[in-house]
């Protein structure tokens, strides 16, 4: 599969470095509580995301 990948244009090999740098999906969520009409703050802790009051 990576040989496919290689063979298109401008397409590389990472180093382990980049590669650990990237941060894919990882978004902080909306924290908005329709119920109060309020947001909060995202939080990240660890590897999930929580909201927490500002």
């Amino acid at each position: 599969m990576l040989k496919n990948i290689l063979k298109l244009e401008g397409a590389q090999k990472l180093t382990r470095n980049e590669q650990k740098n990237i941060h894919g999906g990882d978004v902080p969520p909306t924290c908005y509580d329709p119920e109060t009409e309020l947001y909060s703050c995202p939080l990240r802790v660890g590897r999930t995301w929580i909201c927490i009051y500002c």
